[in-house]
This record gives structure tokens, C-alpha cells and sequence, in this order.
């Protein structure tokens, strides 16, 4: 079930699922009305299950709840229901994970207002339904603040997060990625950089062996290759969320600490980088497929 928008608006679940199960793409708007066309149309297709791939979105929140309704209706059992999404928004995470040893989940505040408080120095601070750095800045004096707010639209309502510097002891920053299949921690990359702003596409991997090397440690053998309060503090971390599946991008403090970045339903999981320079992806991203897959085929067959 997915709702309008763009491709980050929806988990892309065809890359997740091999060619021998059939997807249809039921488009949920929110609106009520629209409610009996749409049950009738699921009943349809004689469905097996629904998976609420809508990722959690303020603009989003009604076609997520609509959607859920409408799977029940249909008599379909739900993945990512329970009204679980929404609690993963970026200010909702530091009470969702609350108390989690060893896990730190800098404070996120939503500004409407720059009359509104800002958290002490320094601050990321971005749009509050932007994606991928879009319109992200590390702000550290007030003058800095001023400036940045000339820069945007009057009217807009921000995300204001505490910054943690979480460079690494040979002076890189890293930002690993995981999947969590019904709570069970999944890699899917990591990426190296010399600059905190890090995301996969700008931290260019391939340039970089040595990187590639270690990305591949951590996706072939994550329990080996972080302490135990990393794993240990996933593992919290999957409890407290209690989705059926979930991406979360994450840093390491060198004392060990977990911290958070992200949490997100709408995550994108693919093997399509070229074998030949990452070929290693190819088996991490098959065992997320199979996981995936196998929880489909139970909650399918399982009572609704």
C-alpha cells in the first residue's frame, strides 16, 4: 500500500522481493471516502497480505492510518500496522528509544517559528519534510541561525537536531545503514567520509579500496565486527520500534555508544552497484530478500 508522492514517499518493496511474487500497488490518499472502492478493489486481486509501505511523512499520516483500515476491511493481515509508523518521525524517536543503554538519540526538536526556542549549539537543521540533505545545515552561532533563515521560505517548519560530533579515532566519519526484518538487524552499507554530511552517493566508495574493504567486514559479519553494546542495543532498538520492518541509519562513538540519525519505513535496499567493485553486496542484500520474503509467506498464512 503506498501513498502518492515521490519515490521516497514509498519502501521501493519490488526491490525487496524476487520476480516470483506478484505485487499490486494499491495508491491510498487518505481520504474516507474513497474507502469502499478501495476495500473492493484489494478484495479484487485476492490479496495475501498487505504491506503498508507508505514511509512516515506529516503530509502522510492520514493515508497511513486510512490504509490499515482499509486492509482490515479486506480481511487481509497487515505488515507495519498497529499505527507504528508515525512514531518513528524524527522528533518522536528520542522518547521512542528512551533509556536504551549504550544507544544515543541526539534531542529533535520541530521549529514553526523562529520566535520558537532553539536547543543550545551546535544544531542540524533542515526542512521537515526534506530527504537526502536537502536544505541541511550544521548551524553553530546564532548569526549562523540568521543567516540560514534568509536563505529559506517564509512559512517554513523545520527539524532542529542536536548535532554529536561522531568522528571516528582515525578522523572519518561513518554512517552504517541496517534493515530490521521482524526485529532481526540486516546490513546494507556503510559508508566512509572525511566530512560529517555523509550519505552513501557523496561518500564514493569506490574510490576508496581500503573502505571497501571494511564495508565489507560489516556486511558480511556485523556480529564480529561491532562490540557486543552495538548489537545489544539494535536488538533494544527493534523492541522499542515494533515494526515489522524498518531501516535505521546509525553512528558509532568511539566509547562504543550508539547514535541514532535516522529511523525510517521507507528506506532504500537495492543490489545493483556493480559486482565487480562491491562483491560483497550481492549476498548481503540476498539475505535481507530471503528474510523479507519468508515473513510475507508467514503472516500470509498465518490467522488474521
Amino acid at each position: 500500500m503506498n501513498a502518492p508522492g515521490t519515490f521516497q514517499a514509498n519502501a521501493p518493496l519490488a526491490f525487496l522481493l524476487d520476480g516470483a511474487t506478484q505485487i499490486f500497488t494499491l495508491w491510498v490518499s487518505g481520504a474516507p471516502a474513497a474507502r469502499g472502492v478501495l476495500v473492493a478493489a484489494v478484495r479484487a486481486v485476492q490479496a495475501e497480505c498487505a504491506f503498508i509501505a507508505i514511509a512516515e511523512d506529516e503530509r502522510q499520516a492520514q493515508a497511513i492510518a486510512e490504509a490499515e483500515i482499509i486492509a482490515h476491511e479486506a480481511g487481509l493481515p497487515v505488515l507495519n500496522g498497529n499505527d507504528r509508523i508515525m512514531l518513528v518521525g524524527r522528533a518522536r524517536v528520542p522518547q521512542l528509544l528512551a533509556g536504551i543503554a549504550d544507544v544515543l538519540v541526539p534531542q529533535c526538536t520541530v521549529i514553526r517559528s523562529f520566535d520558537d526556542k532553539i536547543p543550545s549549539f551546535p544544531v542540524l537543521i533542515r526542512p521537515l519534510a526534506s530527504h537526502a540533505g536537502d536544505g541541511l545545515a550544521r548551524i553553530d552561532t546564532k548569526a549562523e541561525l540568521e543567516t540560514y533563515i534568509r536563505s529559506v521560505s517564509p512559512g517554513t517548519s523545520f527539524y532542529v537536531t542536536q548535532f554529536v560530533d561522531f568522528i571516528s579515532s582515525d578522523s572519518l566519519y561513518r554512517k552504517y545503514r541496517v534493515v530490521f526484518v521482524e526485529g532481526k538487524p540486516f546490513p546494507v552499507h556503510l559508508a566512509i567520509h572525511d566530512h560529517w554530511a555523509i550519505w552513501y552517493y557523496n561518500a564514493k566508495m569506490e574510490n576508496f579500496p581500503q573502505r571497501r574493504a571494511e564495508e565489507a567486514r560489516f556486511m558480511t559479519d556485523m556480529a564480529g565486527y561491532f562490540p557486543s553494546g552495538v548489537l545489544e542495543g539494535l536488538k533494544a532498538i527493534a523492541r522499542a520500534v515494533q515494526l515489522d520492518y524498518f531501516g535505521l541509519d546509525f553512528g558509532v562513538l568511539p566509547d562504543g555508544t550508539l547514535v541514532v540519525f535516522e529511523v525510517e519505513t521507507g528506506m532504500i535496499v537495492h543490489d545493483r552497484d556493480p559486482a565487480d567493485i562491491y562483491p560483497y553486496k550481492s549476498a548481503a542484500i540476498a539475505r535481507i530478500r530471503h528474510a523479507v520474503e519468508a515473513m510475507i509467506d508467514q503472516k500470509s498464512h498465518a490467522p488474521s
